[in-house]
């Protein structure tokens, strides 16, 4: 091979690794109530890789423009004399980088199960996730999927898990997706939640789900100083 070919071989490799790892910059989301202004800027969107593809996906929905997620809720059906679900839900409980409560995001709600009390970052948003999922158990043994979340503070600073004791969980425990990161200068912001109805059988609830990650950056000075001011 010639070095021309060899030289326009590296680049071409260089081009898609950039354009993969790089967030789309005109990824935006409409929250504004005229369904035409763009409030938010998605950076990243965060995958389970063993994720079930049972249930049909919900509504995704996220945090009021200007904050991010700095705490979540798993909504878990801990036993059942017939069908355990496991997680029904996920909420994330959103704040202003100045701390101040702005709502919640949550997509699909299962009927099943209790709330099991606020994760709450010390400090700062979340910016990483994972959830243990237990696959397909066949036709004999009880199917739940997502079992637990856990979720990450300031890249790295906290690691907080939606069901704190699984010891106390009554089926088989699955196995931990590998993390999904927030790109530096974003946080959790959104989620979309894949749900399998109830129905006559054998059912499971919360099957997948994705996060996703806004800009910070994308902040102007007077946003922020008014959040102070307030």
């Amino acid at each position: 091979m010639n070095t021309d070919v060899w030289f326009a071989v590296l680049a071409s490799c260089f081009a898609f690794v950039s354009a993969a790892a790089a967030p789309d910059p005109t990824s935006w989301v409409t929250q504004a109530d005229d369904d035409e202004t763009p409030r938010r800027q998605i950076t990243a969107e965060l995958f389970l890789n063993n994720g079930l593809d049972w249930g049909l996906w919900g509504d995704a929905d996220f945090c009021p423009e200007g904050s991010f997620a700095h705490a979540f809720e798993v909504k878990l059906e801990l036993y059942s004399a017939t069908d355990n679900t496991a997680v029904n839900a996920v909420k994330l409980y959103c704040s202003t980088p100045a701390e101040h409560d702005t709502g919640y995001a949550m997509s699909t709600e299962g009927r099943y199960g209790d709330w099991m009390g606020m994760r709450i970052c010390e400090t700062g948003h979340l910016t990483a996730m994972r959830a243990n999922v237990l696959q397909s158990q066949g036709v004999l043994n009880d199917d739940v999927a997502v079992e637990n979340v856990e979720m990450e503070c300031n890249f790295g600073d906290e690691i907080l898990a939606g069901v704190e004791d699984a010891k106390e969980e009554r089926f088989e425990l699955g196995e931990w997706s590998r993390w999904a990161h927030c790109f530096n200068g974003s946080a959790v912001c959104g989620i979309e939640i894949r749900y399998e109805e109830p129905y006559v059988g054998d059912d499971a609830a919360v099957t997948d789900l994705v996060m996703y990650c806004c800009d910070t950056a994308a902040l102007d000075d007077e946003e922020t100083a008014a959040w102070r001011v307030n």
